[in-house]
């Protein structure tokens, strides 16, 4: 008879196969434990660079017409925010700064435009309608 780990045993596959088992148990709990971690990191990477880089890549340069203009804000006491809309014949914009284009002058641009006029802008992103997410005016006044 046979002692290993405190299992008794008279044959030794026995004592083998138990033994190989739960290293393999630790193994696998250890590579999947390795590849949620990776999962994670690369996800991590993904939104970090991923993002911007599709949003620099989205932008393309269109001719608008401008029909109304105005300034939406949400929130209420300190937690206030605002953009500003831009509307035209086709589509609706956002104008906000950037900082992936380096435009920190949201307010120069809205105050720049002016309602009838045709102007070639840059416009960067997605619109998403039932996020209310709008295509930003990245620049071209």
């Amino acid at each position: 008879m046979l002692t290993v780990g405190g299992m008794k045993s008279t044959d030794n596959k026995e004592i083998m196969f138990n033994f190989k088992n739960k290293f393999d148990m630790k193994n696998k709990s250890s590579i999947t434990r390795k590849a949620r971690y990776f999962l994670y990191a690369l996800l991590a990477v993904v939104l970090l660079f991923g993002y911007p880089a599709a949003y620099y890549i989205s932008s393309e340069t269109v001719e608008i017409t401008i029909k109304d203009k105005e300034r939406i804000t949400t929130g209420s006491g300190e937690n206030i925010s605002s953009k500003f809309i831009v509307y035209t014949e086709n589509e609706v914009f956002e104008n906000t700064d950037s900082w992936l284009f380096f435009k920190f002058n949201s307010a120069d641009y809205q105050n720049k435009l002016e309602v009838g006029k045709t102007y070639e802008v840059k416009v960067a992103g997605w619109r998403i309608p039932f996020l209310s997410v709008y295509r930003n005016v990245v620049s071209g006044l």
